[in-house]
């Protein structure tokens, strides 16, 4: 007889694997089939249900029969699903057929227990995310004539646009923080700007952060660029002016008529 140590996968293909899935098609309400892949045998159910087996090669585990679940194509990537992705070992020496029942009951059961409401979980996960890429997709249109970038991302990843797929908010805009805003780089000449900080004569950028609910980002990007193209920078209120003390300003303000006005 064939030791464990000496088991190839390929013995478990033609030996251990076939007679295995005779067994549980034998014992469970589905038919079991083989297939041989480069990471091990894969043994499919029926409905869709997949284990896959190989014969270990390191550690303890070594000359042990190692089954593992497959999580399904439709299902994948669930948090807190950890019957999708269990595993157990047994002893290829054991009849299949007790081999089989171990698997179905510490395996399959619970495989098939948990697919429907991870099947369900996927199913949302991908709808929101399609939901989202949408949104995003609107945002960029929106946003296209304008200089910079609209991507998905996450606080401190420096994103365009931040896009949050939990709603904690109590109503569409959750916070607004608007930075200092400064126009200090209208008063300093372009060589005392290089010597504080060495961002040269451009100007200073005020941060405004948004908390909204991500279905208002397309109405938000329409107004964005709406301003981006109608907003004349260049021309400053005299309200705003930081040049006040001067006479005749470099923004085309008389500031002497206006004080006596």
């Amino acid at each position: 007889m064939t030791s464990a140590a000496q088991l190839s996968d390929s013995d478990v293909t033609g030996d251990i694997a076939s007679a295995v899935a005779a067994a549980l098609t034998a014992i469970d309400e589905d038919s079991w089939t083989v297939s041989t892949q480069q990471r091990g045998v894969l043994l499919t159910a029926a409905d869709g249900a997949v284990l896959r087996m190989r014969i270990g090669r390191h550690g303890t585990e070594t000359g042990r029969l190692i089954v593992a679940c497959e999580s399904p194509s439709d299902a994948r990537d669930v948090p807190g699903a950890e019957a999708l992705r269990a595993r157990a070992t047994a002893d290829p020496a054991r009849p299949a057929a007790r081999i089989a029942a171990d698997l179905h009951r510490r395996l399959v059961e619970p495989y098939r227990a948990a697919r429907p409401a991870a099947r369900e979980w996927r199913r949302a996960a991908d709808a929101r995310t399609a939901a989202e890429e949408s949104i995003l997709a609107e945002v960029r249109s929106n946003l296209a004539g304008l200089r910079g970038q609209v991507r998905r991302g996450a606080d401190g990843v420096g994103a365009g646009v931040l896009l949050h797929s939990a709603h904690p908010h109590a109503g569409p805009i959750d916070q607004v923080h608007v930075a200092e805003p400064s126009l200090e780089h209208e008063i300093r000449a372009a060589h005392a700007n290089r010597e504080v900080g060495g961002i040269g004569a451009s100007p200073l950028y005020t941060e405004v952060r948004l908390r909204v609910h991500p279905r208002l980002l397309p109405d938000l990007s329409r107004a964005l660029a709406v301003l981006g193209w109608a907003a004349d920078i260049s021309s400053v209120p005299a309200h705003q002016c930081p040049h006040s003390h001067e006479p005749l300003c470099r923004h085309g303000h008389d500031h002497r008529a206006i004080a006596e006005r």
